[in-house]
């Protein structure tokens, strides 16, 4: 019984083989790019453009750089501004300035001299007093210059302790937060006067530009295009029976006039079908349903494939006797 059941697998099986099998393809496509455009967040007279429209140009290469002014003025004048803010700030910081502290200490030795001298001149009136060889006034007189001198001394030393404090804590924040925003404008105008300046994001062709030098650039406007070896790929459309065949990472043979056989993989295929009109759907005109397939090649090179070279994408499909 085993070996009827097997018997009968081997006879479907070969069946099957025979009735069907892979055979290839081709359609006829093109290639497109997806460009990266280059601008400026700034607007501003083209001073110079350092690349020309068909060059290859590497990672970080200079692009083109815009006028500065006036916008080399406005960092000026927010870094002197910024500078002035923090230079409030570290005064308030420090205390009093180092000569009126000086000042200060020369007081507070005057004072102390002052109330020595007081103190002993009560002393001796004191002393004068019970020997009677001093009045009554002289004694009242001295022990009012010893209060007197007294408190200057307690000002004096007072005044030194307030040289040495800092500005009130709301003052020192209003302060600092002057500063913070003084830098903040500071670095806003730096990063307005660095986007005057353009520089290659990556190894790229160069497909076209734009502008020429001395014209007046727009803010956002693209100066040039530029198109990396990555973001080149076969465009082509399949009908509805070959779209079967066709999945994503799949890979493609892409052939050309005047360029290399290469593989692709397949990176994109359309959800829904592109019409080729008059079309009215049924079951007989479905092949004139069109697929979007995109395929990337798997080792792109900048000058291998342009936008709008044709090309033939063979790939396999199953073929059902």
């Amino acid at each position: 019984m085993i070996r009827y059941i097997y018997a009968v697998i081997l006879i479907l099986s070969a069946l099957f083989l025979s009735g069907c099998h892979k055979e290839t393809t081709q359609k006829q496509g093109y290639f497109e790019g997806r460009f990266t455009y280059i601008s400026s967040q700034a607007s501003g007279v083209l001073q110079s453009l350092s690349v020309d429209r068909g060059q290859m140009v590497k990672q970080g290469q200079l692009l083109f750089q815009l006028q500065g002014q006036p916008d080399s003025f406005d960092v000026d004048n927010a870094k002197a501004a910024y500078l002035s803010a923090d230079a409030n700030l570290l005064d308030l910081l420090k205390g009093q300035r180092p000569e009126v502290v000086q000042k200060d200490w020369f007081a507070l030795e005057t004072a102390k001299a002052q109330y020595m001298y007081a103190a002993q001149t009560l002393e001796r009136q004191k002393v004068l007093a019970q020997t009677d060889n001093g009045t009554v006034a002289q004694l009242n007189q001295a022990q009012q210059d010893y209060k007197v001198a007294k408190n200057s001394l307690k000002q004096a030393e007072q005044q030194i302790v307030i040289d040495n404090l800092q500005a009130r804590i709301d003052q020192i924040e209003s302060a600092k937060q002057l500063a913070e925003a003084a830098k903040a404008k500071w670095q806003q105008e730096q990063w307005l006067l660095s986007q005057k300046t353009a520089y290659a994001p990556a190894d790229a062709f160069v497909y076209d530009t734009f502008y020429y030098s001395g014209e007046v650039v727009p803010a956002n406007n693209p100066v040039m295009a530029l198109l990396t070896p990555q973001n080149t790929y076969a465009l082509f459309y399949v009908n509805t029976n070959d779209l079967a065949a066709l999945k994503l990472g799949e890979l493609v043979t892409l052939t050309c006039e005047g360029c290399h056989e290469a593989q692709a993989k397949i990176s994109y295929i359309a959800e829904r079908p592109e019409y080729t009109p008059p079309v009215i759907y049924s079951a007989s005109t479905q092949d004139r349903l069109l697929y979007r397939v995109e395929a990337n090649p798997v080792e792109p090179t900048a000058t291998q494939f342009h936008p709008g070279q044709g090309v033939t994408v063979t790939f396999k499909i199953i073929d059902k006797a």
